[in-house]
C-alpha cells in the first residue's frame, strides 16, 4: 500500500501552524496527542468504519475541545473523513520529524549503566552541538548491561564507546583465529 500521504497530511499541518504562527502549539499538541494514542485505545475508535465518521468526530471533539486548538481538531477530523484515522500517530509523528528538521533539533539518547549527572550531561550536548550545529535534546537511559562507558544514538548517529561493545569486539577477533584454522 502506498502511505505517501502521510508526508502530504504531515507537511500540510506543518504548514498551516507555520502560517497560523502556532507551529510550537501544534507541536506541544502533536506530541500530546501521540502519547495518548500510544497509551489509549483512541486510534482504534478512530479508525473502525463501523462506527459513522460524525460520531467518531464528535466524541474526538468532546476528548480534546480544552486541549487542542480548533484548526488541529479539524485537521484531525480531515483525516477521519478520509478514512486514515489508522494512519493518525504515523502522520503526527511525521509532522513532529518535519518539525524537527526545520528548527534543527536532534534527539539524541545516552545509554549508561546508571544515571549521569548534569555536567556529564551538559558536557555530551556541548560536544554534540558543536559536532553538528543542532539543537541537541538527550535523554539519558540507564541500561546495566553496557557495563561501563556510553552509547549515543539518534536518527544521525550511532557512537558506541561502551565496555560490553568492546568485549564483544575481543570476542570477535579472538574467535576469528579459531575459525579460519577450523
Amino acid at each position: 500500500m502506498n502511505i505517501s500521504f502521510i508526508y502530504s497530511y504531515s507537511s500540510l499541518l506543518f504548514e498551516i501552524g507555520t502560517k497560523e504562527k502556532k507551529i510550537k502549539t501544534y507541536y506541544k499538541q502533536a506530541c500530546f496527542l501521540v502519547d495518548v494514542l500510544t497509551k489509549t485505545e483512541l486510534a482504534d475508535f478512530l479508525s473502525n468504519l463501523s462506527i459513522d465518521k460524525e460520531q467518531r468526530k464528535k466524541v474526538f471533539k468532546s476528548m480534546f475541545q480544552k486541549k487542542l486548538e480548533t484548526k488541529f481538531i479539524y485537521f484531525v477530523w480531515t483525516i477521519i473523513d478520509f478514512n486514515r484515522g489508522d494512519y493518525l500517530e504515523k502522520i503526527l509523528r511525521s509532522f513532529l520529524s518535519i518539525y524537527d528538521d526545520y528548527f534543527s533539533i536532534n534527539f539524541v539518547k545516552v545509554y549508561s549503566a546508571f544515571a549521569l549527572n548534569q555536567k556529564h550531561l551538559n558536557d555530551i550536548r556541548k560536544a554534540l552541538t558543536q559536532k553538528y550545529k543542532k539543537q541537541i535534546v538527550l535523554e539519558n537511559i540507564v541500561d546495566p548491561s553496557v557495563i561501563g562507558g556510553i552509547k549515543i544514538e539518534s536518527k544521525y548517529m550511532s557512537i558506541d564507546n561502551t565496555f560490553k561493545k568492546k568485549l564483544e569486539i575481543i570476542k570477535q577477533k579472538s574467535i576469528a583465529p579459531i575459525q579460519q584454522r577450523s
